[in-house]
């Protein structure tokens, strides 16, 4: 799997390599039809804990790569800025 080097932008903060990893993840498998739960993005990963993933998580979201429901099964989506790291969209 070939990651996608995000787009230089002053606006945008970079992500790590795990951050890229887990958003490429989150919309592979949301365009799969069902994004992914707390507990499959930790057991795809090897994450035992789940607040390791939700540390995860909130990083993303605070980057505007992700956007998370608090308390709604699979709501993890990727953003429109999450795909701009991606290179989908420029």
């Amino acid at each position: 799997m070939s990651i996608v080097q995000p787009v230089a932008s002053p606006q945008l903060p970079k992500l790590t390599q795990r951050q890229r990893e887990i958003c490429d993840f989150i919309r592979q498998r949301d365009r799969e039809g069902q994004t992914p739960s707390v507990r499959e993005i930790g057991q795809h990963f090897g994450i035992k804990s789940p607040n390791g993933v939700m540390c995860h998580l909130r990083a993303l979201a605070k980057k505007g790569a992700i956007a998370h429901r608090p308390f709604k099964a699979r709501s993890t989506r990727a953003t429109v800025r999450g795909m701009i790291y991606r290179g989908e969209v420029r």
